[in-house]
């Protein structure tokens, strides 16, 4: 599976200030990060929060990449192996459970 970036972090993409949210950005992004937490759990590199969003970009809520992680690690697809800086802050570093 090939990996590629999709979207710009929040600084760089043009949104309407405080327009309203869609259920439609909601499931989209949703979607996005369960596929991207599967193939960097697959892949078996270890990898941070960086690298997933690299990848899929920043949600329509902060707390939404948590809850990404979280759902992941509760279906058993990634495992915390450690932590590293990334950008200045402290951040678990993820490794795709064995099957």
């Amino acid at each position: 599976m090939t990996l590629q970036v999709r979207r710009p972090r929040p600084d760089q993409e043009a949104r309407p200030a405080g327009g309203p949210t869609t259920n439609s950005q909601f499931s989209e992004w949703r979607v996005d990060a369960q596929r991207a937490l599967q193939a960097l759990g697959s892949c078996g590199i270890p990898s941070h929060v960086e690298d997933f969003l690299a990848l899929v970009g920043f949600p329509p809520r902060p707390q939404m990449i948590g809850a990404a992680f979280a759902a992941a690690a509760q279906q058993r697809l990634i495992e915390v192996v450690g932590a590293a800086l990334a950008e200045g802050r402290l951040v678990r570093v993820w490794r795709g459970v064995p099957t």
